[in-house]
């Protein structure tokens, strides 16, 4: 056995080599990789509009998180849907008497909506969504995008959504499927004040909302103003993506392989797409771009767009150059594949970006490169070894321009972008400065991709694993067993990720054959989860260039049982002046759920005193809100400082289950 695994591995090692042959150049694809779509029945048999559901108008407290510091920024807002918006659809039958279900989803403000969907199992069955001006995506059918239940469709350039579900075959009037939220695209007014903030300081230039103008700078250059480029600006897409609590945007370009296969590897940053979670829910527009030099800003961002959703293949964090390889569902004829070279380029070489300035069309820069430098990247430690430095001679580079690739020469593709100095007045600094991955350090995770490797496809059974949990603890079984197998006599390296946090895995990497299956334990950590809901997310199975494959891990985490925590603010509690009544220390004692369970505070205690007859007059309502909270203002007169006051505080939830919480205090 150890015998065979050297002849293998010194095979593999000839192929690897064989394989390194340099710089790859660009690749032109002819045909159209999209197969034409079916019509939703609204369409073919102009039928007339449907009922509409419409959501209240957004509060400005929803759009604040856009004018916020995250990573990444974001450029839309998540919006709960109501159970009861479903059932403001109407069935009705079509000229061809098969059944339609169909509703207008409208959330005013809008400029897009994407809808994401649950529990989706229509079979035979089609759901499309399409806008009022003729968009359409879709149809849907089977368990959804990725076969697993839930995913976010395409956008619709629009305020409203128009959903139509055609039952197979004269199912019954029900819905074999649910809408828990939409992404509600907005334009924010001003750009956030923390990009104003400090100027000069390195910021990950990941996605950043668009404005009401266009919110490049003026310094920005049109790509269609030189001729020479082309063909490298039909490799470059911006990309919109659903992160926690909105949408975000950043750029990036799409690979050619070394035996142009035309398989849609996409280049970006990991600080933009740094999960397989986020990687289903991006979307690629290639044509966001004028109609001319200097032509008007286009009014949208064009149809000239992938399919929604990809899964991601490779990763590396700021450490590693700060890059994510996906694989997109498909690209659209008039794209180019961009070339690659895998080698350093020497200090002083020319570097051309091609990307989307602060979620805006398409824009190129010129600079080059200069001595590399450590830098801190919003806290983060950027080492000089695994970026290049680009200073810019002409142009800039904005939040949403992360993820876009840097030319040595037209078409080849040398590092990707990741930060730079983030500034509202980026075009009057005298030096601008970015920061590109070198690709150089990325390929080896991304070569048996890039290189077309041979490589054989490591399957894992069961497909889908299911885990129950209550007040912190997984029932039995709380570890599960996933085989692996593949079809090769050869051994067959794989590597195992888990998706999210709550998974843990027995290894990471390994070797299988088919007549020696591999074994892998999942187990679930439920100690970040807190909240009850039902939690999905997946494990990847990689191996070499074959395509990744998939194990769904679902928990349905159920609590009873409240957590309450307590604090007081000021704390220490320091000597004021004192009040009429002459009380002198003043204090707010402060009372949360963290575990998503009501709950009520039956008894208060401070140094052994018994307060339980004043928590209505203090906190106004002795029942504490799942995940909300309590407070109460206090003052105490008479004490002897510096000392130490004990709160002893109980409840009982609904359940009967009950809690204490004790917490010492200083007073100064």
């Amino acid at each position: 056995m150890l015998q065979r695994s050297l002849v293998v591995a010194a095979a593999l090692a000839a192929v690897l080599a064989a394989q390194e042959r340099g710089v790859k150049q660009p690749a032109r694809l002819t045909r159209d990789a999209i197969p034409g779509r079916e019509a939703p029945p609204s369409l073919r048999y102009s039928l007339g509009e449907p009922r509409e559901f419409r959501l209240a108008a957004p509060a400005e407290a929803e759009f604040r998180a856009l004018q916020m510091a995250s990573d990444p920024p974001l450029i839309g807002i998540h919006r709960a849907v109501a159970p009861e918006a479903l059932r403001a659809g109407s069935w009705e039958s079509a000229p061809d008497g098969q059944r339609l279900w169909r509703l207008a989803l409208r959330s005013p403000g809008s400029i897009g909506i994407r809808v994401r969907f649950s529990s989706f199992s229509v079979g035979a069955g089609k759901v499309w969504i399409r806008g009022e001006g003729g968009d359409v995506d879709g149809p849907y059918t089977g368990k959804g995008l990725f076969e697993e239940g839930q995913f976010w469709s395409a956008t619709i350039p629009a305020d409203a959504a128009i959903l139509e579900y055609q039952p197979e075959g004269g199912q019954p009037d029900s819905l074999p499927f649910q809408i828990t939220q939409i992404s509600h695209q907005a334009v924010p007014l001003d750009a956030p004040e923390t990009a104003a903030a400090a100027p000069l300081q390195a910021a990950a230039l990941g996605p950043l909302a668009g404005q009401s103008k266009d919110p490049a700078g003026g310094c920005n250059l049109d790509v269609n103003c030189f001729p020479e480029w082309q063909d490298s600006m039909k490799m470059v897409a911006h990309i919109v993506f659903e992160v926690e609590g909105g949408q975000a945007a950043c750029s990036g370009a799409l690979m050619a392989t070394r035996n142009n296969s035309f398989k849609p590897y996409f280049l970006t940053a990991a600080h933009c797409v740094d999960s397989e979670a986020v990687a289903r829910t991006v979307e690629a527009y290639w044509g966001y771009q004028t109609a001319s030099c200097n032509a008007a800003r286009p009014a949208g961002k064009g149809t000239l767009k992938s399919s929604p959703g990809s899964n991601l293949l490779a990763a590396g964090g700021f450490g590693g150059g700060d890059y994510a390889l996906l694989l997109l569902k498909d690209v659209p004829s008039g794209v180019l594949f961009a070339g690659w070279d895998p080698g350093d380029p020497g200090s002083g070489s020319h570097f051309t970006g091609i990307h989307h300035p602060r979620g805006s069309y398409k824009r190129i820069s010129f600079g080059t490169r200069i001595a590399d430098t450590n830098v801190s990247v919003d806290g983060v430690p950027a080492p000089g070894s695994s970026f290049y430095t680009v200073v810019w001679n002409l142009g800039a580079t904005e939040p949403g321009s992360s993820g876009s690739p840097a030319f040595t020469s037209p078409g080849i593709v040398a590092g990707t972008l990741s930060y730079g100095l983030v500034s509202p007045e980026i075009c009057n600094l005298p030096v601008k400065i970015s920061g590109y991955g070198r690709f150089s350090l990325a390929y080896p995770a991304m070569q048996a991709y890039l290189e077309d490797l041979p490589s054989s496809v490591v399957s894992p059974s069961p497909a889908t694993l299911d885990f129950h949990g209550a007040n912190g603890t997984i029932a039995a079984p709380s570890r599960q067993t996933v085989t692996l197998t593949t079809q090769s006599r050869g051994a067959v390296s794989f590597n195992a990720r888990a998706d999210a946090p709550w998974i843990t895995l027995s290894a990471v990497s390994g070797t299988v054959a088919s007549g020696s299956p591999a074994t892998l334990q999942i187990s679930i950590d439920p100690t970040t989860l807190k909240t009850p809901r039902v939690y999905t997310s997946t494990v990847t199975i990689t191996a070499g260039a074959a395509a990744p494959q998939f194990v769904t891990v679902r928990l349905d985490l159920r609590v009873d049982r409240s957590s309450v925590t307590a604090s007081v603010s000021p704390n220490p509690v320091t000597q004021q002046e004192p009040d009429p009544e002459g009380a002198r220390w003043f204090f707010e004692l402060r009372l949360e759920e963290k575990a998503g369970v009501a709950t009520r505070l039956t008894s208060i205690r401070i140094d052994g005193v018994d307060y339980s007859t004043r928590i209505a007059d203090w906190f106004g309502s002795d029942r504490i809100p799942a995940l909300g909270g309590i407070r109460a203002g206090l003052r105490m007169a008479n004490l002897y400082v510096p000392s130490e006051r004990y709160f002893e505080l109980g409840g009982v939830d609904d359940s009967g289950q009950r809690w204490s919480e004790t917490i010492v205090v200083p007073f100064r």
